[in-house]
């Protein structure tokens, strides 16, 4: 019987909770969000049937999930959960996903999409037009020196090409630098890992 069979109990469900926590960090406490995640934790089965195309579009089909659910190590059914965290985040507006090769502009378009934007908007000098990097990690970094103190960039390991992105700004007291330390500590003992670029 695999970990995904024994997720049906409160009890169980406890041990994916980290996915909720981190998520509502992310989207600074989004209800529609968390309703989601909440939603793909108590009835991952219609959740993820629900998504198939989105999973499918990851690469990973109806079948495979199946597969997974049902005979799947801990680590291959917690990543369900995690690329399901990643896609709700995405559709909230919180999260973008840009290709590891994309271009500056690409990102700072990428960025500018997200809800979260306009915090760094008006910080982001034109500076930011003479960066010469030419990686998406390198890119994030000088943007984020920009924004010491007021907004940190962060992304989701996803072990893929691509980097999920996401803009975390102060709040509740807690600086950006806090906000990621707390996502990482969340993070950090589990499979998957968030951080800086």
């Amino acid at each position: 019987m695999g970990f995904f069979s024994r997720l049906f109990g409160k009890k169980e469900t406890n041990g994916l909770t980290f996915i909720k926590d981190i998520a509502a960090i992310i989207c600074g406490g989004d209800t529609d969000v968390l309703h989601a995640i909440d939603d793909m934790l108590s009835n991952p089965k219609k959740y993820f049937k629900r998504n198939a195309e989105r999973y499918d579009e990851r690469g990973i089909d109806d079948e495979e999930i199946q597969d997974i659910m049902e005979d799947g190590d801990e680590e291959e059914q917690t990543e369900l959960f995690w690329l399901g965290m990643v896609d709700e985040l995405i559709e909230g507006g919180y999260v973008a996903e840009v290709d590891y090769k994309c271009s500056k502009d690409e990102l700072l378009y990428a960025l500018s999409e997200l809800r979260s934007y306009q915090t760094i908007k008006n910080a982001l000098s034109s500076d930011i037009l003479n960066i010469t990097a030419d990686d998406v990690s390198s890119l994030c970094c000088e943007i984020s020196k920009q924004m010491t103190g007021t907004a940190q960039i962060g992304y989701i390991d996803i072990d893929s090409d691509s980097y999920p992105l996401f803009i975390l700004t102060a709040a509740k007291g807690k600086t950006p630098d806090d906000l990621l330390d707390e996502l990482t500590t969340i993070a950090g003992d589990k499979l998957f890992n968030i951080t800086t670029p």
